[in-house]
């Protein structure tokens, strides 16, 4: 990961055994604040709001303790309320119970004396400058990539940060921001993508250190994670992917480790291309949603409803008594039930055995030989495969004579741990 070079500052504080990271965020003009020496303070925003009132108050802050993870009474040191000539915050009931939470002292800035919005939430207050504010959590499960900062001018930045323990820390924003009356639809919800998607000014490295090595970073976001972005959503981090987009069990990847799995012991195999996504959001709570990839054949979007049939095989299937192929039919009657069309079960080796075509010469459709065929023999297996998908189309799927969805299970899946070989 690589974004363009630049001087950033930091601050990296600890309330209560939980970690914090602030950067510089906006300034306030000088004369708008009476208070100078670095504080936590909390920021509310009181613009679109009648009267200010201590029960209006109490709302605000169980919201954030009930909804926000960055938020604690510590931030209440100092309150900010952001709002046009509020000549009311020094209302007495206001002022104590915000006093009984722990509030040292309060003021009231006008927006016209910031450099941008100041959107509610926790932040550090340091010579008139607001830094903003987001919680350190660990990367216990190891599914990220590189964890990320978005600085005020919305450019990302990869942070490189270690928590309290051995992992990498991830900076997570508050969520406190969803509460400002400039609220997008995503505002609060923090997400991580598959570094398959490119992030401007980052590498995208498709899990390998060659591919990152050889290419520049993004000149561009892609345009799947720039609307999610753009509607608010907050880009905490990449996370790991197989290798070059090819699953890959963990005692195959080689130059990403494998995250950990944080189902059953936690030494179960996460499986998967988008192995990375999986984890962070079955690992975290912190992690709203994950955007991943999977490969996908489009044909023609037009069927006629008469002619469709789904079909299904049942070959990777060793009991076929079993929970999994049970669920698998259910899956397949389903589909059937919802697209409104016929379904059917047919065996491709038990068809094959059959109806074999005369091309194949009586060979039996599946054989290992990959490991021991020679350049002839190998270009004889083409000829075969080629046999096989023309059997497969007009024999098994009747192309030409009907429109077919074929649901195939691609394996059984079984528990398989971390140090398995697959094999």
């Amino acid at each position: 990961m690589e974004a363009t070079s630049g001087f950033q500052e930091y601050l990296v504080f600890v309330v209560h055994g939980i970690q914090y990271i602030a950067w510089p965020y906006l300034r306030a003009k000088t004369s708008a604040l009476t208070i100078r020496e670095r504080d936590l303070v909390f920021v509310i925003s009181v613009e679109a709001h009648g009267i200010l009132s201590k029960d209006w108050v109490k709302s605000i802050l169980d919201y954030a303790t009930e909804r926000d993870d960055v938020f604690c009474l510590d931030f209440l040191s100092g309150v900010i309320l952001v709002g046009e000539d509020r000549k009311d915050y020094r209302d007495r009931d206001v002022q104590a119970f915000l006093s009984s939470a722990g509030n040292v002292w309060m003021e009231s800035v006008n927006p016209g004396d910031l450099d941008k919005e100041l959107l509610p939430g926790p932040y550090v207050l340091q010579n008139g400058s607001f830094w903003k504010v987001a919680r350190l959590y660990e990367d216990t499960a190891e599914a990220f990539t590189v964890g990320l900062q978005t600085l005020p001018d919305k450019s990302i930045l990869p942070l490189q940060v270690h928590g309290t323990g051995q992992k990498a820390a991830i900076a997570v924003p508050s969520r406190l921001p969803s509460c400002s009356k400039t609220r997008r639809p995503l505002s609060g919800y923090r997400i991580t993508v598959k570094e398959i998607f490119d992030v401007r000014g980052l590498k995208t490295g498709l899990g390998s250190r060659a591919y990152t090595e050889l290419y520049p970073p993004a000149s561009q976001t892609a345009p799947a994670v720039q609307k999610l972005i753009d509607a608010g959503a907050d880009l905490i981090g990449i996370s790991k992917m197989c290798s070059m987009v090819l699953k890959a069990p963990p005692t195959q990847c080689i130059d990403v480790s494998a995250p950990f799995n944080p189902r059953g012991d936690g030494y179960l195999s996460p499986s998967g291309g988008s192995s990375g996504q999986a984890t962070a959001v079955a690992a975290y709570e912190w992690v709203d949603f994950a955007i991943g990839s999977d490969c996908e054949y489009r044909g023609s979007d037009k069927f006629e409803t008469h002619r469709l049939a789904l079909i299904s095989s049942p070959e990777h299937f060793t009991s076929p008594a079993s929970a999994r192929q049970q669920i698998f039919k259910d899956l397949v009657e389903d589909l059937g039930l919802f697209l409104g069309v016929r379904t059917e079960t047919i065996s491709i080796v038990h068809l094959w055995e059959r109806n074999p075509p005369l091309e194949a010469g009586g060979e039996a459709l599946m054989e290992d030989r990959a490991r021991t065929v020679s350049p002839a023999q190998h270009e004889e297996s083409l000829a075969r495969l080629s046999v096989y998908k023309t059997w497969l189309l007009e024999t098994y799927l009747q192309s030409g004579r009907r429109d077919a969805i074929l649901v195939l299970p691609l394996e059984e899946v079984l528990p398989l741990h971390r140090d398995e070989w697959p094999g």
